[in-house]
C-alpha cells in the first residue's frame, strides 16, 4: 500500500496543465522491497467529453504525448504490484487539473481503510 501511495503522490505533486501523460506516467513509477514490489499510476475519466484514453496497461506513443489540460477532472490510482501478483494495493481519488498544480475532490485520508 505504502507504493500506491508514493506512486499517487508523485503523480499528484507534479499534475498541473500541460504536463504530458507520459511525464505523470515516469514520474509517478516507484520500485521498492529490494525490487519485490512496484507501483504505476492508472487514470481514467479525463473530463474531456470521453472517458478515452484510458492510461492503464497500453502505452502507445501517441498517449504519453497527450498533455492534460486545464480544468479537466480524473481519477488517478495507482496500483501497487507485489512478487508478482498485480493490484496488491490501490489507493486514488478524484482531482481536477489546475493551471499551476492539481486539486483534490475528494476528503478522505490517503490510508489503507482496514473494515474489520
Amino acid at each position: 500500500m505504502a507504493l500506491a501511495l508514493e506512486s499517487y503522490h508523485r503523480a499528484f505533486d507534479v499534475l498541473k496543465a500541460g504536463v504530458s501523460v507520459g511525464e505523470l506516467l515516469d514520474a509517478s513509477t516507484v520500485k521498492g522491497m529490494n525490487d519485490r514490489g512496484s507501483a504505476r499510476l492508472m487514470m481514467h475519466g479525463r473530463g474531456t467529453g470521453g472517458d478515452g484514453p484510458l492510461v492503464t496497461t497500453r502505452l502507445t506513443p501517441e498517449l504519453r504525448a497527450v498533455e492534460l489540460m486545464e480544468g479537466c477532472c480524473m481519477i488517478l490510482k495507482p496500483g501497487a504490484n507485489v512478487d508478482g501478483r498485480s493490484d496488491y494495493g490501490r489507493w486514488g481519488e478524484s482531482v481536477v487539473v489546475r493551471k499551476n498544480g492539481a486539486e483534490r475532490l475528494g476528503s478522505r485520508l490517503p490510508e489503507l481503510l482496514e473494515l474489520l
